[in-house]
């Protein structure tokens, strides 16, 4: 598997392991937004793009930053959806702070700071959301792989 790959999974378990009761999307595909969400909340995670930041040359080794958001939704009918969005969040942050390296899969993740919206699905009621930023910095002797 290529480390981008392995970046995004370890993001994706991490999020798991933060949000047990949340229903976790994305992260290998489908990113829709439009579903029901349940009393754990849902976590989407965007895949993202790695950004090459230094090459060095001896031996030849790319070094990347690659961001992978995650879309925090409170459960449907939370009355207090901000706290709840606020938890889910800090939770994810102790989970960052608890592995910088993903289990060795990067030098270094760290937690970016949350922006938060309101969306309406189609034929559905307005949802808050929080999005988190989670950028991981890695090398590779190969970019492809």
């Amino acid at each position: 598997m290529s480390k981008r790959r392995d970046y995004i999974l370890g993001v994706k378990a991490l999020v798991a392991a933060a949000l047990p009761g949340a229903d976790i999307r994305g992260f290998d595909g489908d990113t829709s937004t439009d579903f029901r969400i349940g009393a754990g909340g849902a976590a989407v995670g965007f895949p993202g793009t790695p950004e090459v930041t230094a090459q060095t040359l001896s031996p030849c080794t790319w070094h990347l930053t690659h961001t992978v958001e995650v879309q925090l939704m409170a459960p449907e009918g939370s009355t207090a959806a901000a706290l709840a969005l606020d938890e889910m969040a800090s939770a994810i942050g102790a989970g960052v702070s608890a592995g910088r390296t993903l289990g060795g899969l990067v030098d270094f993740v760290e937690a970016g700071a949350p922006e938060e919206g309101d969306f309406t699905p189609e034929g559905g009621e307005a949802r808050h959301y929080m999005i988190v930023p989670i950028t991981g910095q890695y090398s590779t002797t190969d970019p492809l792989n």
